[in-house]
């Protein structure tokens, strides 16, 4: 976690499962302002307790869905198992577990009847456990009278955040696509439902959904849910509400960028490289945009950082790489943006300085055996300089990924792989390219036993050759013929 802040601590757990089980492992991060002084803490072993306990009669209603959760508390953090009638039970499509380091969540995907049962909750650690249980009673569900649709929320989750300030009211909403009348709206917030009053207000217009909150609190932040129910099903709508406060924690600093083009321009096929200086506290995240496409690492865009500085490389430009870049940086302080213009420049008319990239030097085949180093070199010219690129089974290699290593600089290009493996035998192709045009050159990197013995097949197939034509030769009277000498590799 970099660049820790306050809204990181809390429990963070890692789960791994597979069809025999589930496994968890749990830590706790505490966070302590820079201002306070440093304070080491560190938590007695303590065997698991139950903080809540499960209920003592669960009731369900088949065909629906069914949650039930438990806290539990103990250091180090315990492992958590379901049973269900003395047997543990196996994530699957039916049951799904979590655990976040407090709050053990046993969730039933689709209630039958044959989910009815005694259930427990069981957590260990190497001070001792602790067990809670319930029964769980399915009631038959509704019977479905005519044809209906279940309900439908345009989205399941949706992903951007609504903050608000502390103090001021805001307003969550749903969109509700399909589903057949009646239905049944309410909201949750972190599982627990929210009834309608003057603080939290329902409201349905068409198929918007809304939840008035009048007066946000810090305490009001949490994971709310748009949940619509009817006789056919029931669909959810989850969305988080942060709350913030205008009063920035000392130290803060809201993002500055520096230093950065208005406009800039590139040859065409040549890289382009952005460079942006950008100042913050704590450090800024950084997002790149191309219109309203968001940049991400690729063949085609390299994004790195040299201390405060934010470069992005366009690679091998072209006529579509010409428009508004957007970056974007942001911290708890504030967010800002810069906006840089590129544009591509044409090539220049013909009988200009310019000229083709052709090969000076072209790369040449080598055998090396499994565990040795291997070289292709090629030398070339170009103006403006050419862009070098090296293939595999037309796959484009990149510098320090599988063995591989480039080195070019000066019209010269080296493809080195410092340790042969199986994979690395084979034929390459190496391309030199400007605005102008493009030269390619192949080669092959050889086991150097296999081309041993093709070199011994290949000679004494030639003596073979030799001698049957030296049999059937014929010449004219008067003439002068030489016989061509015996191979040793023939005499055999």
């Amino acid at each position: 976690v970099h660049h820790v802040s306050v809204h990181d601590q809390g429990f963070y757990n890692c789960t791994a499962t597979n069809t025999e089980g589930i496994a968890t492992s749990s830590s706790e991060v505490e966070v302590v302002r820079a201002e306070a002084p440093k304070r080491r803490t560190r938590k007695e072993p303590k065997a698991p307790q139950f903080i809540e306990v499960l209920p003592g009669v669960l009731r369900g209603t088949a065909g629906e869905q069914t949650t039930v959760e438990c806290s539990v508390s103990g250091f180090p953090s315990p492992s958590i198992v379901w049973m269900r009638n003395g047997q543990a039970l196996v994530p699957s499509d039916r049951y799904l577990m979590s655990y976040d380091g407090e709050c053990a969540t046993l969730k039933f995907a689709h209630v039958t009847l044959a989910d009815e049962g005694s259930y427990a909750c069981v957590a260990t650690n190497q001070n001792g456990d602790a067990k809670t249980q319930m029964k769980f009673e399915v009631a038959p569900g509704v019977h479905k009278t005519g044809d209906g649709q279940a309900p439908l929320f345009r989205a399941e989750r949706l992903k951007d955040r609504i903050r608000v300030r502390d103090g001021q009211p805001c307003s969550l909403e749903a969109e509700i696509i399909g589903g057949s009348e009646p239905l049944t709206i309410k909201w949750l917030r972190d599982g627990v439902q929210i009834e309608d009053s003057a603080a939290f207000r329902y409201s349905q217009s068409g198929k918007i959904c809304r939840l008035a909150v009048a007066d946000a609190f810090p305490e009001d932040a949490g994971q709310y849910s748009c949940e619509a129910r009817n006789q056919w099903g029931v669909a959810r709508c989850q969305m988080r509400m942060e709350v913030y406060s205008d009063e920035k924690p000392a130290g803060e600093q809201a993002p500055k960028i520096l230093d950065a083009p208005a406009g800039l321009s590139a040859d065409l096929g040549m890289p382009l490289v952005i460079k942006a200086k950008i100042v913050g506290h704590p450090d800024p995240v950084v997002e790149w945009h191309k219109g309203t496409e968001k940049v991400i690492n690729s063949d085609k865009y390299k994004m790195t950082s040299d201390g405060e500085s934010m470069i992005l490389t366009i690679s091998d430009t072209n006529r579509r790489d010409a428009g508004k870049y957007r970056i974007t940086a942001s911290n708890h302080a504030g967010q800002t943006t810069h906006t840089v213009d590129v544009t591509v420049r044409e090539p220049t008319p013909s009988g200009s300085s310019a000229n083709q990239p052709r090969f000076l030097v072209h790369p040449v085949s080598m055998q090396a055996a499994v565990g040795q180093k291997a070289q292709l070199q090629c030398s070339f010219e170009g103006k403006p300089m050419p862009v070098v690129s090296w293939f595999r089974d037309d796959v484009r290699i990149r510098d320090g990924v599988g063995g591989y290593s480039i080195d070019t600089r000066d019209g010269d290009s080296t493809l080195s792989v410092v340790y042969m493996e199986k994979e690395h035998f084979g034929e390459y192709l190496c391309t030199v390219r400007n605005p102008y045009g493009e030269d390619l050159a192949t080669a092959k990197l050889l086991l150097e036993a296999v081309l041993r013995l093709l070199s011994t097949t290949v000679l004494v197939a030639f003596c073979a050759v030799v001698r049957s034509s030296v049999r059937s030769n014929v010449f004219l009277e008067g003439t002068t013929a030489a016989l061509p000498q015996r191979c040793p590799a023939a005499r055999k």
